[in-house]
C-alpha cells in the first residue's frame, strides 16, 4: 500500500458491526434444540451487519430472551 492510501485509509470513518446481548451476556449462537449459547466477553460473540441481524433477533424474541443489540465500532 502506498502513503496515499494509508492515509485516505486513516480519516474514512470506521464501520459499525452489530452484538446481540442477552441479560448479561453476549450471544453467540444456538445449540440442540435451539439453546441459546452465550459468551461472558465481546471477543466470544457473534457479529452482524445491520441487514442480518434480524433473523436470529425474531427468534430470540420467539424464547423469550429479551435481546438488545449493541453497536460495535470496528477499525482496521
Amino acid at each position: 500500500m502506498n502513503i496515499e492510501g494509508a492515509i485516505t485509509n486513516l480519516f474514512t470513518p470506521p464501520d459499525t458491526a452489530y452484538t446481540i446481548k442477552v441479560k448479561h451476556r453476549f450471544f453467540c449462537g444456538f445449540g440442540k434444540s435451539s439453546r441459546v449459547k452465550t459468551a461472558w466477553c465481546l471477543a466470544g460473540a457473534k457479529f452482524y451487519q445491520k441487514e442480518s441481524l434480524e433473523t436470529d433477533l425474531v427468534k430470540l424474541e420467539k424464547l423469550n430472551k429479551n435481546p438488545t443489540v449493541h453497536a460495535v465500532c470496528v477499525t482496521t
